[in-house]
């Protein structure tokens, strides 16, 4: 049988009793007690509980402030982007859409308001006439309406107004691209004529070609400089140099063995009677006119070259021999002085003699 001992006699005593036999000590007294030590520990066991409920609670309210904020601006910025964008595309603003739409572009339906973007931007830039834009936009306005069947048309288009410039290469780029009417033909042809303006170490112009390209550079660096074919001059096809809107015959260039059908292999450039005040612009006619008989110069070559002639001119001496011969594509130079006042002047001449 269980016993226990009376906690102030310390008699022992069966288990059951609730009086000590011997000091009357009445064990419910023991009991209560041990109930109220109890009771008095359960508020404190509460109390902790609820503060590691809310701790959590805390820990688990930030965690989530720090993951949603960022995704919450981040879809607001998306959302007034979007909304910047539809305002440009609407105030015909293209190119200011497409530069935010391509930041957002898997915000709702921003890839294909981008792609309808870059179509209207083609189309504008195709009625400036700009056929390079149109085309790249069309191009990356992807499968939008009809862009890829507008790219394929504007480059070729694109292709052929190179050919007009005789710029045969880029213009045989343009036509590789596509597969659109004859341009895998044409690919080739223009590669061909490329290959075939190069012959006997020369290269060869047409006589408009020459101008054109010539005329272009003159006017990028000052636009009173021109330059043009006179028609009436017909045994040396010389191409005058006009200067504010006049022919300036102290500069000339002479194309050799041309015909209106053929392209010119040489030509001569003479400078005689130039004054100060049209110094810059006789300088500029012998610069470009080298750069184009050389397509072996950069810009900066080119005008080096001429510093170097200059250098080596000797002047008052009869057919001075200051020349300077150069082998890039087989083009040799002769700058030389004459002491003949009407002849006076200087002569660049490419020819493989």
């Amino acid at each position: 049988m269980e016993k226990k001992k009376c906690p102030k006699c310390n008699v022992e005593m069966d288990a059951s009793n609730n009086f000590c036999g011997k000091c009357g000590y009445r064990f419910e007294e023991l009991d209560k007690s041990s109930e109220s030590v109890s009771n008095a520990k359960k508020p404190n066991f509460q109390k902790k509980k609820i503060i590691i409920i809310l701790a959590v609670i805390c820990v688990v309210t930030m965690a989530l402030i720090f993951i949603l904020f960022p995704k919450i601006k981040s879809t607001v910025e998306k959302k007034n982007k979007y909304s910047s964008a539809l305002t440009y595309i609407e105030n015909n603003k293209y190119q200011d859409a497409i530069n935010i739409l391509r930041e957002i572009d898997t915000y709702k339906d921003s890839q294909e308001k981008l792609n309808e973007s870059y179509y209207k931007l083609a189309e504008t830039r195709y009625k400036e006439g700009d056929l390079k834009a149109a085309a790249e936009n069309y191009y990356s306005a992807g499968k939008y309406g009809d862009a890829m069947r507008k790219y394929t048309s504007t480059t070729y288009e694109y292709g052929k107004q190179l050919v007009a410039k005789w710029d045969y290469i880029n213009a045989a780029k343009q036509f590789k691209k596509i597969d659109y009417n004859d341009s895998k033909e044409l690919a080739s042809l223009y590669v061909q004529f490329d290959t075939n303006r190069y012959h006997n170490h020369k290269f060869y112009y047409y006589a408009e070609e020459f101008e054109d390209k010539l005329n272009s550079l003159l006017q990028e660096e000052n636009e009173n400089f021109s330059a043009k074919i006179d028609d009436d001059n017909i045994t040396d096809t010389p191409v005058i140099y006009v200067y504010n809107k006049e022919k300036f015959t102290g500069v000339y260039l002479s194309l050799a063995k041309y015909d209106k059908n053929g392209m010119c292999e040489g030509f001569d450039i003479r400078w005689t009677n130039v004054s100060k005040s049209e110094e810059n612009f006789g300088t500029a006619t012998y610069i470009y006119s080298i750069l184009l008989a050389d397509c072996s110069l950069t810009a900066q070559d080119a005008n080096d070259y001429y510093m170097e002639l200059v250098k080596k001119a000797e002047k008052n001496i009869l057919w001075g021999k200051a020349f300077c011969n150069d082998t890039r594509n087989g083009i040799s130079y002769h700058f030389w002085y004459s002491s003949d006042d009407n002849e006076s002047g200087l002569l660049i001449n490419n020819s493989d003699e």
